[in-house]
């Protein structure tokens, strides 16, 4: 089974140790969105931050793991914030809700299951753009 995890699991797992069940679960094979390597690097601010996010991307870059997105991919990102319902429009001015709309296009396009504690956000993104499988946590 494939998995890709929201920043929020890498960060609680980080900060507090949470979530380490699920980075070590041998019976899924673990992938990182571009968007999420991306985030992890702007809240890496400290030399031992920066040695630690080193450290997690390595073995995502070896196995050639870290899935990034196409041009048409972005071409379906602005059609799906495009097609959020109005009530929603808020939304689409932070940069981490197109953010999750990215990482969410990741996980589609190689048929992952999105672990993520975000679920406001995920389930706005889940009316625009289907196909995405969702483990709330």
């Amino acid at each position: 089974m494939k998995v890709m995890f929201d920043t929020n699991i890498y960060i609680g797992w980080i900060r507090k140790g949470e979530f380490s069940d699920l980075l070590t679960d041998y019976q899924t094979r673990k992938y990182l969105s571009a968007v999420v390597l991306s985030e992890l690097w702007a809240g890496a601010r400290k030399k031992p931050a920066a040695r630690l996010v080193t450290r997690l991307q390595e073995p995502y870059q070896k196995s050639g793991r870290i899935i990034t997105l196409s041009i048409e991919d972005y071409i379906m990102l602005g059609q799906a914030l495009s097609d959020l319902p109005e009530r929603h429009l808020p939304r689409m001015a932070a940069a981490s809700f197109v953010n999750d709309l990215a990482i969410a296009l990741t996980a589609r396009k190689i048929g992952a299951i999105l672990d993520t504690c975000n679920r406001a956000d995920f389930t706005v993104v889940s009316e625009v753009l289907p196909g995405v499988t969702y483990l709330f946590l």
